[in-house]
């Protein structure tokens, strides 16, 4: 006759028809405290690699490569088996996530919830089976665990399903493996045999299924086992099994559990690191009992001694712990080990094995809330017997019960606030510097966040753009200060090399969005510094690691091989103007990894900028081909890409135009064309139904509708696009010209007056406003605008070049218009830009003009005037003219030389006409007029005495 345990409850079910209440309130509590994941969860931190990024995940996804590679190896072709993890299950649960939701994240979230809710039912049915049958212990059990703030990581977070895609068939397999003792049944063995199969295919931790069986085991009373081979199997035949297999996988006899992805240890006191298993389960236990120590990241510090009080207390809290388990282990009361509570604290630091033992082969973050999501499952086990136990007893253990499940409603509303930090990479990072500002991995995500904005801010608001990019430049730079010897941490290493490739790029997108020539180069000089500075940090560091960790300084040596330091490096050659180098190091990168989004992506960029180099027809088709061939590899790698759906649909429409512009009607030309438009149709209708909110793809599409010259229709998706985008100026400037077209004037100057009245601050929305007024003849308006563009900006060119330009058109005050060209001219000088250059132009030709102009008053012998009145007038002629002569030498404009050299004779000034006859004498001209130009210079020079 078999002895049961004090702590078990009667085996005789209890209360059964409460059961399947108890199992749906637990699943409602499970479900409802991580809706909020489910509805405004995003992807983040490995979410982007494993899923945004991830192209074996939806079409092209195959199980045959899930199942014969490394997990990270489908990931990251780079991982060459390094990562020592197996779990083929896992990426079948990505696929099923792109199949249910594609690109949006909700699809991936509910995967997790609904397996956080099969898990805690599981917990329920097992703490039910411990406490004898009691519906009570598993209704207890399943809530606490359901609510457990600790989970936040491993069910808020897309990446780590891994947990509860592992637990929920371990906790099960538990169940049917328990009945399967006491019935007998075949059924239940083989339900158990599978899902102990899918627990090890999602996660290494589900080895850990067989030791925690056995231990279970011991917490329940004897009995009989009916088919003891069916149990052994069960138990023994599928981790041998998957470890023959991850054997050949990794082809190696440790099957992949050997690898260490980071030396935890390095730089750590002798005597700390003897102790720091102890540690980690100490500051395991910490985060379960202190919901104030949680943090998305919780940084290791090597450097820390045994004096560290962070330490001690991790060390006083695990020997806590181990002292607490020995003293259960030798109490009288509990010498036959079947407590169910026993059980639970040698499970809770079995479950935690991997992390103790082994903290090397689990990256930088050997400590994260969700290693914690097994070893809780048995603790809300215990729990869940002792809140049953004690109700039955009554008196103080009645009063603790009721506090644990009063504790249910205050963990539930935690564990749903942190899931909230998932909403998107701002919102995850920003919580994990706040609860850990040393967090290096935090500053340089934020870093991309800001970096990210950036890109997006470009167009529309180039200063804010800007504060972007400086802010993302601050949070790389600050990495630096937080791992001072990266020789005696690898990882610190790692994450100084990525913070200096992350300004490197915050640099080279600055650099992209400045116009100033001087302030570019002054980036570009910064970035090659930054540059630099990485180069210099992989040398030194390299040379340090050879003789102790060759391993380790051959990676280092391949930093520099790395696809976004490649990427860089091509940005910044195209940025100096090296465009075949650039494409050299782009190249690279594919060769390093052939699905590298951004180095396809570049690629058609490049292509791009060649054809505007380009005058031959049959050349801008090849060059426009490579646009489309590079923006469709781009989007095979990360489809639904707004950038690459953008490219593609340009590189289609300007193809169409270039195969036209051959002037071949062959009929494969003509199918040719039509194709590329009907691509392009597509292309942008699909980027509309996608990115309904972005608003280049309206503007590319009235592109498209611009060849077939319905002026109507393109203004409409005109005005689509430039509502979506918050009135960008220069969907603005197209929009106005498309209506010109179209002659609708009224529009024209209610859509510039919106654009002033919505920021009337705003200098461009201005000048944008006088230059259709001075257009339309509205002199008076144009003028008071002006006056308003000139308190705007007071020192600023723009205002005296519209002055000018209504002083000639309108009001015909020419002297007027004169002074305000020069004023414009004088204040434009440092800039150099395609709207300087414009107006100098103008100036130029209006000077020319006014010579001429005053040059014909004074020659008018109609015209009565004394000899010294018609030299003056002569005298400025000349100098209207050696004004604009002057600008339009400096734009390299063609010059009337033979006109400008006999004004300066008339105005008897020898010397300049000499020199004006000599350079038109350089020209290549007709022999008439070389002939009058010779004749010029004798006489000037005759008279010239310098």
């Amino acid at each position: 006759m078999s002895t049961s345990s004090p702590d078990h409850v009667s085996s005789a079910p209890a209360g059964p028809s409460r059961a399947p209440l108890a199992a749906l309130l637990v699943a409602l509590v499970a479900f409802a405290v991580y809706l909020p994941a489910l509805l405004h969860g995003g992807l983040v931190y490995d979410d982007v690699e494993l899923i945004e990024l991830n192209p074996r995940i939806r079409e092209s996804f195959s199980l045959r490569e899930a199942f014969t590679k490394p997990f990270w190896d489908v990931v990251d072709t780079e991982a060459e088996g390094r990562q020592p993890f197996y779990r083929p299950g896992v990426s079948l649960f990505f696929h099923l996530g792109w199949r249910l939701s594609g690109d949006q994240a909700w699809g991936y979230h509910l995967l997790n919830v609904l397996l956080h809710v099969a898990a805690s039912l599981g917990v329920a049915a097992l703490a039910r089976r411990f406490a004898g049958g009691a519906v009570l212990a598993g209704a207890a059990a399943g809530l606490l665990f359901a609510v457990q703030p600790t989970h936040h990581e491993a069910v808020a977070w897309v990446a780590g399903i891994v947990d509860p895609s592992a637990v929920a068939p371990m906790v099960w397999a538990a169940v049917l493996l328990l009945r399967a003792r006491e019935s007998g049944k075949l059924l239940d063995y083989a339900g158990a045999f599978a899902l102990h199969v899918a627990a090890l295919l999602c996660k290494e931790t589900a080895f850990l299924f067989v030791p925690l069986c056995l231990l279970g085991v011991r917490a329940l009373p004897r009995a009989a086992e009916p088919r003891k081979l069916a149990t052994a199997l069960v138990l023994l035949l599928p981790p041998l099994a998957l470890y023959a297999v991850r054997a050949s996988v990794f082809d190696s006899s440790l099957a992949g559990f050997g690898y260490a992805v980071v030396d935890v240890h390095a730089g750590m006191e002798a005597t700390r690191k003897l102790l720091f298993p102890l540690e980690l389960l100490g500051h395991f236990v910490l985060l379960v009992l202190w919901p104030g120590a949680w943090a998305p990241m919780h940084v290791l510090r090597p450097g820390a001694g045994l004096g560290d009080p962070t330490v001690q207390l991790h060390l006083l809290l695990g020997g806590l712990f181990v002292a607490s388990v020995l003293v259960m282990v030798c109490s009288r009361e509990l010498g036959q080990r079947r407590s169910v509570h026993l059980f639970a604290l040698l499970g809770f630091a079995l479950g935690l094995a991997p992390a103790l033992v082994s903290p090397q082969s689990l990256g930088q973050f050997p400590v994260s809330e969700r290693y914690l999501y097994l070893p809780l499952a048995l603790v809300c086990i215990s729990l869940g017997v002792l809140v049953s136990r004690g109700l039955a007893r009554g008196g103080l253990a009645r009063a603790l019960a009721f506090l644990l499940l009063l504790l249910v409603l205050p963990l539930g509303v935690l564990a749903a606030q942190r899931a909230g930090i998932y909403r998107d990479e701002a919102t995850f990072y920003a919580a994990a510097l706040e609860r850990e500002p040393n967090a290096a991995v935090a500053h340089i995500g934020m870093g991309h966040v800001h970096l990210q904005r950036a890109s997006e801010l470009a167009a529309s608001d180039p200063r804010a753009a800007l504060r972007e990019l400086d802010q993302a430049n601050e949070r790389f730079l600050s990495v630096t200060s937080l791992y001072t010897n990266a020789e005696l941490y690898f990882v610190g290493f790692v994450e100084r090399v990525r913070s200096g490739i992350g300004q490197f790029g915050a640099l080279l997108q600055k650099a992209t969005m400045i116009e100033d020539p001087l302030y570019r180069e002054e980036d570009l000089k910064i970035a090659e510094q930054a540059r630099d500075l990485v180069r210099e940090e992989l040398e030194r560091f390299r040379k340090s690691l050879i003789d102790e960790a060759p391993e380790k300084a051959a990676l280092v040596a391949e930093a520099l091989e790395w696809p976004e330091w490649l990427v860089n490096q091509g940005i910044l050659a195209a940025l100096r103007g090296r465009r075949e180098e650039a494409r050299g190091f782009f190249l690279k990168a594919l060769q390093r990894d052939r699905d590298h989004f951004e180095a396809q992506l570049a690629l058609a960029q490049i292509a791009e900028q060649q054809s505007a180099e380009l005058n031959e027809a049959p050349a801008l088709v090849r060059t426009w081909t490579e646009v489309v061939d590079r923006a469709r590899a781009a989007l095979a790698i990360s489809p639904g890409q707004a950038r690459a759906l953008l490219l593609l649909s340009r590189g289609l429409v300007r193809r169409a135009v270039a195969r036209e512009a051959t002037g071949s009607k062959t009929p494969e030309t003509l199918a040719a064309i039509r194709t590329d438009i009907e691509d392009a149709d597509r292309t942008l209708i699909l980027a509309r139904r996608l990115h309904p909110e972005e608003p280049s793809f309206p503007f590319e599409l009235a592109n498209l509708h611009a060849l077939f010259r319905n002026w109507d229709n393109v203004a409409n998706l005109f005005f689509d696009a430039v509502r979506l985008s918050q009135w960008r100026l220069d969907y603005v400037e197209q929009l106005l010209e498309v209506l010109q077209k179209s002659g609708r004037s009224e529009d024209i100057l209610r859509l510039v007056f919106t654009l002033q009245e919505r920021d009337p601050q705003s200098i461009p929305a201005h000048e944008l406003l006088i230059k259709y007024l001075l257009i339309y003849g509205h002199a008076e308006r144009a003028a008071q605008e002006i006056e308003a563009l000139r308190k705007l900006d007071p020192e600023g060119w723009v205002a005296s070049y519209f002055e000018a330009m209504l002083a000639e058109g309108l009001t015909g005050e020419m002297s007027r218009a004169y002074t305000s060209y020069e004023t414009a001219l004088a204040r434009a000088q440092p800039y150099d830009g395609p709207k300087e250059r414009s107006m100098r132009k103008r100036a130029a030709q209006f000077f020319v003009k006014i010579a001429r102009a005053t040059y014909a008053a004074a020659a008018d012998p109609q015209r009565e005037m004394s000899s010294e009145d018609r030299g003056r007038i002569i005298d400025q002629a000349a100098r209207y003219y050696r004004d604009g002569v002057l600008v339009l030498s400096a734009l390299q404009q063609p010059i009337e030389w033979l006109e400008y050299g006999e004004l300066l004779l008339r105005a008897q000034l020898w010397c300049d006409a000499q020199k004006a006859f000599e350079a038109g004498l350089a020209e290549e001209v007709e022999a008439e007029k070389r002939q009058r130009l010779e004749q010029g210079k004798a006489l000037a020079e005759a008279r010239c005495k310098p």
